[in-house]
């Protein structure tokens, strides 16, 4: 889930939810995530893919390619197949939503000499394609998405606190031009285009409307496009999150109500990926300290997607989840799907290397390697300090 890169907050909660009618019992409330005595899931290994990110990078790369030399026809054509077939990549994504983040990459620009000047060629070029297919929807959302990356190129991601008034000011402006734009001016995209509802849930959180009106909008969304997943990753991120004035009972709430809205085709799957994007986006210790998930119904959940979507980066990224969480029994049974180890599914090769020793019980083992590896490579490069009297 690229794109969103903000950080949780000091809130304390604890942790028992039951699942059916959302009841927070904090009397009960146990902090520690524990193993459950129950059957371990066996997974076929035989169907087990490798190609999610090499797909994600060659697939923006060629969109990024079009977009520098004016293939707006091409474009169109590739936008129009993605929204009609709701194609998925092969851990589940919408392709829909990869071909966007193409787009986000481009337009958004953080270095403040360039941002003008970039900002109003893209403009520019978005209003001749716009102009040259006026029936096609792609250049109108781009617009909102447009103006939408400008505002933030006068936040910036820091706190709120860190924005000068002058800054704060043409944000505020940005957000009203975008806000205005789709719902004066493109509101009939609601019902052609997710992504529209995407932008529109963002500028109406930023803008502060208020908790009523962002629900209403939150629903309609969900009513229209209810399998979308940035719908759902972003309300998380940007509106649920203590970094944005939510707390965890809120994102475990939230994360029901996003299976109640998806489980007739995906069952519990939202729910873990909605906690995936909690873990990459907020400190994942609080995962286990201060959320509020149900960890018996999370391990459902990624049984489901895993048997839908046997990609290695949903399992590499979900044994990440569970490692950090120390559900031992839940990472050794996860670490079957990897039928082969490849760096790009992982944070780092750390990361791979701790989860596996973690999994069959060997921390040990791994530490004293890591120290006998230390040494040698001191004594290699620092052979004055090691030579024997």
């Amino acid at each position: 889930f690229a794109g969103i890169l903000f950080c949780g907050c000091d809130n304390t909660h604890a942790n028992q939810m039951k699942s059916d009618n959302l009841e927070i019992n904090k009397k009960n409330h146990r902090s520690d995530i524990v193993e459950v005595d129950e059957e371990t899931h066996q997974y076929d290994v035989s169907r087990v893919r490798n190609n999610e990110i090499l797909d994600r990078q060659n697939f923006q790369k060629d969109i990024q390619v079009l977009f520098e030399n004016n293939k707006f026809d091409e474009l169109n054509k590739i936008y129009i197949q993605l929204l009609k077939s709701e194609e998925r990549t092969s851990s589940g994504l919408w392709k829909l939503t990869i071909f966007y983040d193409s787009f986000d990459k481009i337009l958004t620009i953080k270095e403040e000499e360039k941002s003008k000047k970039m900002w109003e060629s893209h403009y520019k070029k978005i209003s001749k394609w716009s102009s040259e297919y006026p029936d096609i929807a792609l250049p109108e959302i781009l617009k909102a998405k447009l103006l939408l990356a400008r505002a933030w190129q006068y936040r910036g991601e820091g706190y709120i606190s860190t924005v000068s008034t002058e800054n704060l000011k043409q944000w505020n402006t940005y957000l009203t031009k975008a806000n205005d734009y789709l719902n004066h001016k493109i509101p009939s995209l609601s019902n052609v285009d997710p992504e529209w509802h995407v932008i529109n849930l963002d500028v109406k959180n930023f803008l502060n409307n208020s908790e009523l009106e962002y629900k209403r909008a939150l629903e309609n969304a969900t009513n229209r496009f209810p399998y979308y997943y940035p719908i759902y990753f972003n309300a998380v991120v940007y509106h649920y999150s203590p970094k944005w004035g939510g707390d965890y009972e809120q994102i475990e709430k939230f994360a029901h109500f996003a299976v109640s809205k998806t489980n007739a085709k995906e069952g519990t799957a939202i729910y873990s990926r909605i906690y995936w994007v909690v873990a990459d986006n907020m400190e994942i210790d609080n995962l286990r300290k201060e959320s509020y998930i149900d960890w018996q119904y999370f391990r459902k959940s990624v049984r489901e997607v895993l048997k839908k979507y046997p990609d290695q980066w949903n399992f590499a990224n979900y044994i990440y989840i569970s490692c950090q969480v120390k559900d031992k029994k839940f990472t050794s049974e996860i670490f079957q799907g990897i039928s082969f180890h490849d760096l790009n599914n992982w944070k780092n090769e750390y990361a791979y290397e701790n989860c596996l020793a973690f999994a069959k019980g060997t921390e040990d083992e791994l530490m004293k390697e890591r120290e006998h590896k230390y040494m040698e490579q001191l004594k290699k490069d620092y052979p004055e300090y090691f030579q024997e009297n």
